[in-house]
């Protein structure tokens, strides 16, 4: 099991030149996972941003997607 909330508070503390080092460890390690993490954020962003809106929910029931 993960503590996720550590992994935060780390990732959280990372000043932007760490969060640079970070990343470009995380792809040079393994870069399918930096590319799956980031598309999984990205997607997870717009769902939050573009999708949970009270018209979107409407527009989705209205088209039989909810």
């Amino acid at each position: 099991m993960f503590n996720y909330d550590t992994i935060i508070k780390q990732l959280e503390a990372m000043s932007p030149i760490h969060q640079d080092e970070f990343a470009q460890k995380l792809i040079e390690k393994n870069s399918g996972l930096a590319a799956a993490i980031s598309t999984k954020i990205n997607i997870a962003h717009q769902d939050k941003y573009y999708t949970d809106t009270k018209a979107m929910q409407e527009s989705l029931k209205l088209r039989g997607h909810a």
